[in-house]
């Protein structure tokens, strides 16, 4: 089931925090992207689903005739427009909802979702997409986590479990990690050709990104004001600790899910 967050919560703060605590892909995860699509041109059009402020975006303004940002939470959108003006003549940004794409039938390249799979009713979702994508187009989803050997994860989890009934942690992360591998549907969907590939790489952090964003999350993963400011003093303590020169290095995953729009989907 999708979760039923409300995106018209969101606003101009949580959108710089999320901006900078979410980082970006793998190179070489956008690059795999566009080869197996054949981008090869600037005659495409693609669609970044559930954009966010800019993550995939700022990866594809080389590739595409044009680009396409959509989300449902105008403030995410705000940023990638202050974030990204020069880059607003191959640029188009649009406030709305995935599941109700207005979007022209067959129009489509390709559709990037990144970390935001989750977010939809995939029926609903696979169908409308379906629907813009041309014949051949191809739907990327990309998903980040941190590795389950690295620091932060096992950090973060130590930490919040006092505060946390089990099963109120949200999905853990050995099981997030499969998921894009589980959409179902999809050959119903008339899609084909789906594959999984797995990029890892660095990331560059800072104890007070890093801190930013942990704390907002678990602001929305129902932690009590009190809790949160425990498990808040908690987490700046052990990364200054972990990193005492205030940045450290983390390793991520980026899993790929691919798949194409059949040529001629039933």
């Amino acid at each position: 089931m999708p979760n039923h967050f409300n995106w018209r919560s969101i606003d101009a703060n949580y959108a710089s925090v999320y901006d900078d605590f979410r980082g970006g892909y793998a190179p070489q995860s956008i690059h795999h992207i566009l080869q197996r699509a054949n981008i090869t041109s600037r005659s495409s059009v693609i669609l970044d689903l559930a954009c966010g402020t800019g993550a995939v975006l700022r990866e594809m303004f080389s590739e595409a005739h044009l680009l396409i940002g959509m989300d449902a939470a105008g403030p995410m959108l705000k940023q990638v427009q202050t974030r990204y003006s020069d880059q607003e003549s191959g640029l188009c940004l649009a406030c709305a909802n995935g599941e109700q794409l207005p979007l022209a039938t067959d129009c489509i390249d390709l559709v990037t979702i990144g970390q935001a799979i989750h977010w939809f009713n995939l029926p609903t979702l696979l169908a409308g997409l379906r629907r813009v994508l041309r014949p051949g187009g191809w739907l990327a989803v990309l998903s980040r986590y941190p590795s389950p050997a690295g620091r932060l994860q096992a950090l973060v989890e130590q930490l919040r479990y006092p505060f946390t009934e089990e099963g109120r942690q949200g999905i853990p992360v050995w099981s997030t990690m499969s998921a894009p591998s589980n959409l179902l549907g999809l050959e119903r969907a008339g899609f084909v050709d789906y594959e999984r590939a797995v990029f890892q790489h660095e990331m560059e952090l800072t104890i007070s990104g890093y801190l930013r964003g942990m704390v907002d999350r678990n602001k929305r993963h129902a932690l009590t004001p009190e809790d949160l400011a425990v498990f808040s003093a908690a987490l700046e303590e052990e990364l200054k600790i972990t990193a005492p020169g205030g940045g450290f290095r983390e390793v991520f995953f980026d899993y790929v899910f691919m798949a194409r729009k059949a040529q001629n989907p039933g």
